[in-house]
């Protein structure tokens, strides 16, 4: 199969001006998801967790230092990982795996259970912000130069999103039911990175693939 034609009015071979941007906001799921919805979501979601729970203040700090150790492992494996498998696929698969850790926590109130939970969560949330970061460099240095702060600015933004959605979304929906239903909404708005639509046509088939790793071939248009 032939590339598709250059949008019109860009040079062949280079993509459109949008592209980058684009790719960065996409790429932003995953702070959204590792910062915003990993860790300081648990701000959120701890009062009612306790007072269901009946946990001691060393009960509910252990939840954060788990999340803090695996976050501290995670950061440090990432380069290994990244070497053996590519950013994109690190980027994909440890984001589908905090969604897990993410929805997994609201399925029992066991202190050991959710200690493993909080601990995975921040062991993927780290490769999912690390792996993102080189990404969005890479786009970042094939953009055009006046678009290279706004690619890097819209990627880091993206956990200030997440914590904003939590911040907006969580109080309502825990008065309504049992903190578990915080955990599970949480996993499942991690579904953003697998309908992000990419970039437009035109992008150059290498650096739309590696730049998109959570998008799927078919709804890649390139």
């Amino acid at each position: 199969m032939t590339s598709p034609d250059p949008a019109p009015g860009t040079p062949s071979g280079q993509a459109p001006r949008a592209a980058p941007l684009l790719t960065a906001a996409g790429l932003a799921v995953g702070p959204a998801v590792a910062l915003g919805f990993g860790r300081f979501a648990y701000a959120l979601l701890l009062p009612p967790m306790r007072s269901s729970l009946h946990w001691s203040y060393t009960q509910a700090g252990a939840m954060n230092t788990a999340n803090g150790l695996g976050y501290l492992l995670g950061a440090l494996l990432a380069p290994a990982v990244m070497r053996r498998s590519g950013a994109r696929a690190a980027f994909l698969f440890s984001l589908l795996g905090t969604a897990l850790t993410l929805g997994f926590t609201a399925l029992s109130g066991d202190l050991r259970w959710l200690i493993v939970m909080r601990f995975l969560t921040g062991l993927g949330g780290a490769v999912t912000f690390t792996s993102g970061g080189l990404l969005v460099a890479q786009v970042a240095s094939d953009a055009p130069a006046r678009q290279a702060g706004a690619v890097l600015g819209l990627f880091y933004a993206g956990a200030g999103l997440g914590v904003f959605l939590t911040g907006l979304g969580l109080p309502p929906l825990l008065t309504l039911g049992h903190w578990s239903s915080g955990w599970l909404a949480l996993g499942a708005c991690r579904c953003w990175g697998w309908v992000w639509p990419g970039p437009p046509p035109g992008t150059p088939r290498r650096r739309c693939r590696a730049a998109l790793p959570f998008t799927s071939r078919r709804s890649v248009p390139c």
